[in-house]
């Protein structure tokens, strides 16, 4: 369903816009596709004849072998689409931090968690109606200055507040401030309060 929502966009933008080709890892959706026959007599979904130059799929892999392999994609920007229904609000921005660590710039739904990671214009651009995302990527397509400044500013983002260390001083912070004043040991009391004066808490 979240790759649904690019379908009509992707339509007006393989008919209009010839530089752009598109890639798809693990799914795509079904309209760029038909069931052909193989020489063994089995029945296989592939992609449209007369779009197998604009669009690539690449399998999915084990998780283990994600990274190496999404890092071999050549890509000019990352799209991340997702329905706006709770569960999906409930979701990490994973697509939205691998693609800025791949240097990539990013369109995504304007729904959380993306919308949580993401300041539109500055890191990435939020977008939601099929006309949205299709003035979006024909931009960004367009724009190699556009794609630079908002791959740049994602990296920076990435850097300042989603590395291992920043995320594990978010939790020591929650946890010290939770744990202040109501610790009952007084050396484990003692080495909370100090803490916390150390780092300004």
């Amino acid at each position: 369903k979240d790759l649904e929502l690019l379908v009509p966009a992707m339509k007006a933008l393989l008919a209009s816009t010839p530089e752009l080709d598109f890639v798809f890892m693990n799914f795509m959706p079904i309209e760029f596709t038909r069931v052909e026959t193989m020489p063994d007599g089995k029945m296989q979904r592939m992609i449209q004849p007369a779009l197998r130059e604009r669009i690539s799929f690449v399998p999915g892999v084990p998780v283990m072998q994600y990274p190496a392999s999404v890092a071999q994609i050549t890509a000019d920007m990352a799209l991340a689409p997702l329905v706006d229904i709770p569960f999906n609000r409930c979701k990490s921005a994973l697509k939205v931090l691998e693609a800025w660590a791949l240097g990539l710039p990013v369109l995504a739904s304007d729904v959380a968690p993306y919308s949580r990671a993401i300041t539109h214009g500055e890191n990435g651009g939020l977008v939601q109606e099929p006309k949205q995302w299709h003035d979006a990527i024909r931009t960004l397509a367009r724009s190699p200055e556009k794609r630079a400044a908002l791959a740049a500013a994602g990296v920076e983002t990435l850097k300042a507040q989603h590395t291992m260390t920043t995320i594990v001083e978010r939790y020591e912070r929650v946890l010290l401030q939770l744990a202040r004043g109501k610790v009952r040991r007084p050396d484990c009391a003692a080495a909370v309060e100090a803490r916390c004066i150390e780092k300004g808490w």
